[in-house]
């Protein structure tokens, strides 16, 4: 499961779609001028050449036109906007509702500490009743892990396991990107195909109306110019069709791999392939056949040639190799027999001694525990006086509310391990989601002004207050994210210099207290310890893709035998790097934090 060998695949992949998009365009604008000037030829040849080359270019505009509309849409919105076009709605955040939606959340974010990933923003699509899900998204920050209603209430727990397991690893190797830009792509060599069907309804409509809409001496050579933007359009149709297809197929059989790896059992991925095998995973949305490749199974009916996906009877014999299909043992839905109860929820809170037991506080996950359970991170353990005027601080800005909160939750942060410290915080960053841009900025500036405040900076402090902020500016323009970049390693010597003594001195400290004073002669930590840091790690966030791996690699030899809260040190600074953890650091910490049923 090396997910930097396939983000470079994803990468390379990117530029090969691109190329051959282009000749699909290439050919579409061709074949239109064509029809036009073989027109033109017979009835007026003077004007051949003048009408082929303006029909070329219209055509060549509405198809850019259109990519450019919907790239415009997606990088603004990430995907959320995806999920939306397929009738998606956010999964409710009260957990006073349907059991399967608490089994949906339960089983995201054991995938997510699985992963050491964020958690992604959950949708449902309620009105598809076939089995199928998709991840869409630029980055982690904006990244959507959507479900259809029919994978909530006919997949077992261990299926929906297998299922989501199924779409982090998309979201991971890179092919959550990949399909989202060449969504953005396809749309426009769609659009031609609409626009020729769109011409064909509103001339069918003109000819029995008598309002000058369209004037009969024009109904025929409205019809032919429709028609053959139909048809050729329908041509760039299939051809971006096979795109999908060729870029999708291996991805998905990747995925299917790293899903048992996830879950080290093949059992639940395999019983959710064959409940599709013998009932349906098609979508009813008519934008499902531009978002085919995102999906688990086939959303759209189409022959082999066209389909996205490797055929579901080899994707079953891999996982399960004595599979008949003739043979059918499915039993009757069941879901409902191991849904996890409404109740019971990842905690927020952990206790030392009992790491999946609640505080007795409550158990909702809001915004207020979320951005309590940030602050109290930062909070100066040493100097009450600070720590006094930190909280004042975060009541100032954010109420009472949240700094009492602050207060309450701090011993329990402090008495944690450090895995399960930044469990929580990779979960809460989905909730940042439902911020406003004024209290987005109102974050930065106290995450800020806690670390200025503070007398003894840390390397956790540091790191955790930059991926906050990478993440707040990943949501705000989720194509823009800098995911690699062209330096080598050579050219960052002394900032990977910086971050590796850093690491390596955890082996000597507990990681909330290795501190940044050792930049300073006096002795004395200083703010500008600190922006040392965030511009190492941005200057890091440049390298190439293979660069960003030797790095981690040499990163993690540097520890030896890395302690867990060095590994967790290093996913947290994988997180600020734009870069997937090394294989070795993908497992589940303990199962102390998954929820499945006895």
């Amino acid at each position: 499961m090396d997910f930097f060998r396939s983000q470079r695949q994803a990468r390379r992949q990117t530029l090969i779609f691109l190329a051959l998009f282009t000749l699909i365009v290439t050919l579409v604008v061709v074949l239109c001028a064509a029809v036009v000037g073989f027109s033109c030829l017979i009835f007026a040849p003077e004007k051949m050449t003048v009408y082929a080359r303006n029909t070329g270019i219209v055509v060549l505009l509405i198809i850019i036109g259109a990519s450019i509309v919907r790239s415009t849409e997606l990088h603004s919105g990430g995907g959320a906007v995806i999920a939306r076009h397929l009738g998606g709605e956010p999964l409710p955040l009260s957990r006073l509702d349907h059991p399967y939606f608490q089994r949906f959340r339960n089983v995201a974010q054991e995938m997510a500490i699985a992963s050491r990933t964020p958690m992604p923003t959950l949708y449902w699509l309620p009105n598809e009743p076939a089995i199928n899900a998709f991840v869409a998204g630029f980055t982690t920050a904006d990244a959507v892990l959507a479900v259809t209603r029919g994978t909530l209430e006919r997949l077992s727990r261990d299926e929906l396991q297998g299922v989501i397991a199924h779409e982090f690893s998309h979201l991971l190797n890179g092919d959550m990107r990949l399909n989202t830009q060449v969504a953005s792509w396809l749309f426009g060599v769609y659009a031609v195909y609409t626009y020729g069907r769109s011409i064909l309804s509103v001339t069918a409509l003109g000819s029995n109306r008598d309002d000058g809409f369209i004037r009969p001496g024009n109904w025929p050579l409205a019809i032919f110019f429709g028609g053959a933007l139909t048809v050729i359009g329908y041509i760039g149709k299939l051809g971006g069709r096979l795109l999908q297809a060729a870029i999708s197929r291996q991805r998905e059989t990747l995925a299917d791999a790293s899903a048992v790896q996830f879950t080290r059992q093949t059992l639940g991925l395999a019983g959710a392939l064959k409940k599709i095998y013998y009932g349906s995973s098609y979508l009813q949305s008519p934008q499902s056949d531009t978002y085919s490749h995102f999906f688990l199974g086939d959303a759209i009916e189409t022959s082999q040639l066209f389909a996205t996906h490797p055929p579901l009877v080899e994707r079953i014999r891999a996982l399960d190799p004595k599979f008949d299909p003739d043979d059918n043992p499915l039993p009757a839905v069941d879901a409902h027999l191991d849904v996890d109860a409404l109740d019971k929820a990842l905690p927020l809170y952990f206790n030392a001694d009992s790491a999946a037991s609640f505080s007795g506080r409550e158990t909702e996950f809001t915004m207020r525990d979320g951005l309590a359970l940030l602050f109290a991170n930062l909070l100066d353990g040493d100097n009450e006086a600070v720590r006094r005027r930190q909280l004042d601080d975060i009541e100032a800005a954010w109420g009472h509310d949240v700094s009492y909160q602050t207060h309450i939750i701090e011993p329990d942060i402090d008495s944690q391990k450090m895995y399960l410290r930044l469990t929580r915080l990779h979960l809460m960053l989905a909730q940042l989601h439902t911020l406003s841009a004024v209290q987005q900025d109102t974050l930065r500036r106290t995450l800020r002004t806690l670390i200025a405040a503070n007398k003894n900076i840390s390397l956790l402090e540091v790191v955790v207050a930059f991926l906050v902020a990478r993440y707040l500016r990943d949501m705000a323009s989720p194509a823009d994210a800098q995911v690699a970049g062209l330096l080598r390693l050579t050219d960052c010597a002394p900032e990977m210099t910086l971050l590796q003594n850093l690491v390596v001195n955890h082996a000597k400290q507990t990681a909330a207290q290795v501190t940044l004073d050792y930049f300073d002669d006096s002795g004395k930590t200083t703010t500008a310890n600190a922006h040392m840091v965030e511009r190492a790690l941005d200057r890091l966030n440049r390298l190439t893709l293979d660069e960003k791996k030797n790095l981690f690699q040499a990163l993690y030899d540097a520890c030896g035998r890395p302690s867990p809260e060095q590994q967790e040190m290093l996913s947290l600074l994988a997180g600020c790097l734009h870069t997937p953890p090394l294989e070795s650091m993908v497992h589940y910490p303990g199962s102390e934090l998954t929820l499945a049923p006895e």
